[in-house]
């Protein structure tokens, strides 16, 4: 073996650091001096190549997972450092809420970033972020249902447990929805045999009308609670029901008409008038619907005549008389009549 060879043959050995090793550098010393390969460095190559193992990573990727981490809890920083090694591992923030982005994590911040000393995670779907924990509700808006945000962040009703389904949180104890009555706010829960109007419960004995509830035995027309309801009309207490019409109580329904005769007048075959027959004027006369001193020269004194309705002290027709100025009717005939 060439001194060159050699030198080279025994750094080899130098720097092997296996029995295994050292046993492939004298056999390819070997096989390079018989083939004339000029060196170990040339037969097996003086640098051996080194597979590299690629480590675990989150979902972004560990080199992504170090920016995100970065974006969490600042450049630089031991948080940011220990998240993106958990990273690598496939445990960690970044591997749970990797997908999230930097400004919702949950956590205690400082100068925008998480400062690293309490707990940062991404919330859960319902929950929400109260200084830097995640909790069922911040404030009462988060609840539902009409429950409140206790101080340890959980929604509640009154002092118990929160309502859910179909019941909702008033005064304080959760009340089936059917029965809720009122505007938001201001709600009450209507109790068993009772119905919402408006914002009142009314008994079950009682009708609702326009948001009020009416005393009982009265209905509801379109002008409120009514004691009489005549055709969706509302008879007050001094009035009657004449058909579909109110009456006042002096005035006398014409009912084949459905009309109020005023008062004074009385019905007639459906017409309003004064009279209808002599009875209904004594003892005046009924002329026309109308109450007179007389209809007809008899219904006057003899020889008294009738004149517009009014018994005239002049003659009468057929009554002797001697000049016509005598006469009802101022004509006096040749046979000396009034005529």
């Amino acid at each position: 073996m060439e001194p060159s060879k050699f030198d080279e043959l025994t750094k080899a050995l130098a720097t092997s650091t296996s029995r295994r090793q050292a046993l492939r550098t004298i056999l390819g010393a070997s096989i390079g001096g018989l083939l004339g390969i000029g060196g170990i460095s040339t037969a097996f190559g003086r640098q051996r190549h080194r597979t590299r193992i690629a480590a675990p990573s989150g979902p972004k990727g560990n080199s992504n997972c170090a920016k995100w981490c970065a974006q969490v809890f600042g450049p630089y920083t031991s948080a940011a450092g220990q998240c993106t090694s958990q990273a690598a591992h496939g445990t960690g923030l970044c591997s749970t809420c990797g997908n999230v982005a930097p400004s919702s994590i949950c956590c205690v911040r400082t100068g925008g970033y998480c400062n690293g000393t309490s707990v940062a995670a991404c919330c859960a779907s319902g929950q929400h972020c109260c200084s830097g924990t995640c909790s069922e509700c911040c404030a009462n808006t988060d609840c539902t249902n009409g429950n409140t945000c206790s101080g340890s962040h959980v929604c509640v009703c009154g002092s118990g447990l929160a309502c859910t389904g179909n019941t909702t949180c008033v005064g304080g104890s959760c009340c089936p929805n059917a029965n809720v009555c009122g505007p938001s706010g201001s709600e009450t829960c209507c109790a068993s045999g009772q119905s919402c109007c408006g914002s009142v419960c009314c008994p079950s004995a009682q009708t609702c009308c326009l948001s009020v509830c009416c005393p009982s035995g009265q209905t509801c027309t379109e002008e409120g609670c009514c004691p009489q309801n005549c055709g969706g009309h509302c008879c007050g207490l001094n009035q009657f029901c004449c058909g579909d019409t109110c009456c006042n109580n002096d005035q006398t329904c014409c009912g084949s008409a459905n009309i109020c005769c005023p008062s004074g007048q009385i019905c007639c075959g459906g017409i309003c008038q004064e009279c209808c027959a002599d009875t209904d004027c004594t003892p005046q006369h009924c002329c026309n619907g109308t109450c007179a001193d007389c209809c007809v020269d008899a219904d006057c004194p003899s020889p008294q005549g009738c004149v517009h309705n009014i018994c005239n002290p002049c003659y009468r027709d057929g009554t002797p008389c001697s000049m016509s100025s005598l006469c009802c009717s101022n004509f006096c005939s040749n046979n000396g009549t009034c005529d």
